[in-house]
């Protein structure tokens, strides 16, 4: 059976199986390799193969353990691999996947690689925190960018001038909620700061944001938030990302990844 028609998580008619627990898009990469993922809030599968051709490679990630690599050196039964798959999204537990390939003597072992850990670490984190936004409702850029100037905006130069002076604890990385970030540090008046980045940037990053093509979770450029009290305001990076999220409408909570320093009152 061809790896292409294993699953597209892009697909206008998804496998039934598995379409629920789809993550993200599906990627083909320049040397021909297809990767899918699934996954829920506690780990993402990530499933590589050759186009038309067989299942390479069966990854498990989480921030509950070390990463978990299968290479398959033999055609397999995708039929069985989907339903271990998708009984293991739907249990919240990975031992379905893992009887699966202990049965077919490919076992999951510990991935070494120094350099594909952290990249599969950060991924499982973007996935895992953009799963929120998936279902989110986003106005035309016209009604977003006027809902995003309305919403109040303090600065903490202006309630609390001495906040510098005060001592600082870094927290971590946390997940804040959107609704208790509210504004920056510094200079700005409004969430759309001007339009430095034109009329659409915001909107937009907020489109990619809902369809997984854009991450708020970046290791390399986290956002940056200042605690005072019970409120966040956004430091040197993230303002962008947090106004995008802002300005989407949602029944329930969202929140945003972000380094946290806290300053003491």
């Amino acid at each position: 059976m061809d790896f292409m028609k294993f699953e597209q998580p892009t697909s206008t008619r998804p496998n039934p199986i598995l379409a629920e627990y789809a993550l993200g898009r599906s990627s083909i990469r320049n040397s021909g390799e297809l990767r899918f993922l699934f996954g829920t809030d506690s780990f993402t599968i990530q499933v590589k193969g050759r186009v038309h051709g067989p299942i390479t490679e069966i990854s498990v990630i989480s921030e509950q353990f070390a990463p978990l690599r299968a290479l398959l050196e033999s055609r397999q039964d995708v039929g069985a691999i989907k339903r271990a798959i998708a009984e293991s999204c739907r249990g919240n537990t990975i031992r379905p996947l893992i009887s699966y390939l202990d049965a077919c003597q490919t076992p999951l072992a510990i991935e070494d690689n120094p350099l594909e850990v952290p990249y599969l670490v950060a991924e499982h984190t973007q996935l895992r925190q953009g799963r929120q936004y998936k279902d989110v409702i986003i106005e035309d850029r016209d009604a977003f960018n006027r809902r995003l100037e309305h919403l109040p905006f303090f600065t903490l130069n202006d309630l609390h001038p001495d906040w510098p002076e005060r001592r600082r604890v870094f927290r971590g990385t946390l997940d804040v909620p959107i609704d208790e970030i509210i504004g920056r540090f510094s200079t700005d008046e409004s969430w759309l700061f001007d339009h430095d980045r034109g009329e659409s940037y915001i909107h937009d990053l907020a489109l990619a944001i809902r369809d997984g093509t854009a991450f708020c979770y970046q290791p390399d450029g986290p956002i940056h938030l200042v605690k005072w009290g019970k409120d966040f305001f956004i430091g040197n990076n993230g303002r962008h990302r947090c106004a995008a999220v802002k300005g989407m409408l949602s029944q329930h909570s969202l929140s945003v990844p972000a380094d946290v320093a806290e300053y003491e009152l």
